[in-house]
């Protein structure tokens, strides 16, 4: 009888990629969707935005992509230098940059929906996500909304 049901999942079973609970896009240039906007923490407690890209369109269409800001000085930036990242990326989304970071959630929650290129390079285990400029859409109902989170277990830091 097992046997019977298992030959029954066969077609979906051929056709099924393997996946990884953590999609890694090949490199390369994507139309996205901004699904979402977090501000939280990293696994080891650094402050982070985690945002989240749906891809729009081609064989990738519906895979997520991942991009991680910090907001804490890092090894090789100051925090000036890391904020001037954040606050280059709310201008490739067309956002305002607000004069009060109390007010980046705020911003944050006005990028979901917006539709933006992404461009995914890795080098050796890291992979970084870049906003292009975005194409000037937003989606008629955006599916989710910013919100803090606590620490994260897909955070590569």
């Amino acid at each position: 009888m097992a046997s019977d049901t298992l030959m029954k999942l066969q077609t979906a079973w051929d056709e099924a990629e393997p996946q990884d609970a953590f999609f890694r896009p090949p490199d390369g240039t994507y139309d996205t969707e901004i699904e979402s906007a977090d501000i939280g923490e990293s696994q080891a407690g650094r402050t982070q935005i985690a945002w989240l890209m749906r891809v729009t369109n081609g064989k990738l269409e519906g895979k997520p992509i991942r991009k991680y800001s910090s907001l804490q000085e890092t090894a090789n930036q100051s925090l000036a230098e890391v904020l001037a990242w954040v606050k280059g990326d709310l201008k490739r989304l067309g956002l305002s940059v607000p004069k009060s970071i109390a007010k980046l959630p705020e911003t944050l929650k006005q990028a979901i929906g917006i539709q933006v290129p992404v461009t995914v390079k890795t080098t050796g285990e890291f992979q970084a996500v870049y906003f292009g400029t975005a194409t000037g859409g937003i989606s008629p109902s955006p599916r989710t909304s910013v919100r803090k989170v606590g620490k994260r277990s897909n955070t590569p830091f």
